[in-house]
């Protein structure tokens, strides 16, 4: 190999391992910027995309192992001794040979219960009050209907209770409940329907809250109003035992 080849080939190598170098530089400044997250460097949390770092919990660890504890009472769904409803799967035929046991005598039975909820209809009791010509006086009389019982058509008190349990208590706007309404019994219940059943369910709850306050009153020698309102109870009800 003559001189001049031989320098040629020293400069290749001088120039491969320089490009060498300067590739592994780049390649450890590209790992070290991938290994940068929010938690470790000044970046963004928005920044960490698909790579965000498992979050640490804040709670300190306890000292009970997790799931149910030593002495808590469990919530097993228990078998009922007298279901609402018993149906009976016969064996009619043996299986293994074909013998008809549509007659034979059953030994014992295995039982399986399903709690579930009953198809949900609105139940439509329909009150019918006699009209009668008395034969003495000839005068017509009816009979009376229930307490309650005012309109040609309305809701029942049980209805009612749940209308207000759901405003009350779940906190649902009334368009809500009209949609659960018509989804559940397949019946929309107007807005008006369900203040007036807000207000009567406002109305009873004061009116026993009025009872219990006027009894607390005469027990501490107060006087109770006509309409339920105390009259000097609260100042006895505020005063030192």
């Amino acid at each position: 190999m003559n001189s001049e080849r031989e320098a040629e080939l020293l400069a290749l190598i001088r120039e491969q391992q320089q490009i060498i170098e300067r590739l592994s530089a780049e390649i450890a400044e590209l790992k070290t910027q991938l290994a940068k997250h929010s938690r470790n460097s000044s970046k963004p949390p928005s920044s960490d995309g698909l790579k965000k770092p498992a979050p640490k919990s804040q709670r300190e660890q306890g000292k009970r192992a997790s799931g149910g504890q030593p002495g808590h009472k469990g919530e097993t769904l228990e078998a009922v001794a007298a279901p609402d409803e018993v149906v009976v799967h016969p064996v009619e035929s043996c299986p293994h040979c074909q013998h008809d046991l549509r007659q034979g005598e059953v030994e014992t039975v295995s039982k399986r219960q399903v709690f579930e909820l009953p198809p949900l209809r609105l139940y439509v009791t329909e009150h019918q009050a006699e009209q009668k010509r008395c034969p003495h006086c000839r005068r017509q009389v009816s009979a009376t209907f229930p307490d309650g019982v005012q309109q040609p058509t309305q809701y029942g008190g049980r209805f009612k209770a749940l209308l207000v349990y759901l405003n009350a208590c779940q906190l649902l706007p009334l368009n809500r409940i009209a949609e659960l309404t018509h989804d559940w019994f397949g019946q929309r219940v107007s807005e008006g329907t369900l203040q007036r059943a807000l207000r009567q369910a406002a109305g009873a709850v004061s009116g026993m809250l009025n009872e219990v306050k006027c009894g607390l009153v005469a027990g501490s020698g107060g006087t109770c109003g006509r309409d339920g309102d105390a009259g000097g109870g609260e100042a006895a009800l505020a005063a030192p035992a």
